[in-house]
């Protein structure tokens, strides 16, 4: 099959159901059709899936072959403001872990929490126009403008 070039969102079924990471390969599956990413798997007690209980010991090859066909994938934070396009499927996780527009885990205690992207995303914002003024303040400093 040809790849798929245009700039798109991954397909929901490509998101991992405990974690809601983007699965890449291997993906796992119960007999029931579950799916869930290899480290979600692995951190089930006895590799059982957590919606049915049945054994998540079949490789769905499927998933696999739509993830890697995917080109120049968008953040799921484009919503909130991010522009960033990825070249491979498989580095998608890698860029939305380090959004700034994505969830930030917070700790309370004990706990952690995710705090909201729309808040956190603004705040992104924020800091990176505070980082591009002070380039600009310094190459004009350097310039001798001041």
């Amino acid at each position: 099959p040809s790849s798929i070039t245009r700039s798109m969102e991954p397909p929901a079924s490509l998101e991992c159901a405990i974690c809601t990471e983007w699965m890449v390969r291997p993906i796992f599956q119960c007999k029931e059709g579950h799916c869930c990413c290899v480290g979600c798997r692995e951190q089930l007690r006895g590799r059982r899936c957590s919606f049915c209980n049945n054994s998540l010991d079949v490789r769905n090859r499927a998933l696999e072959a739509i993830g890697e066909d995917l080109k120049s994938v968008s953040c799921r934070y484009r919503a909130q403001g991010c522009n960033k396009t990825v070249e491979k499927y498989a580095e998608l996780n890698a860029h939305e872990s380090k959004c700034s527009f994505g969830p930030f885990v917070v700790q309370q205690g004990t706990q952690q929490r995710r705090c909201s992207a729309s808040v956190f995303g603004f705040l992104g914002f924020l800091l990176r126009l505070a980082r591009r003024c002070s380039r600009l303040l310094l190459l004009l400093i350097a310039c001798e403008y001041f």
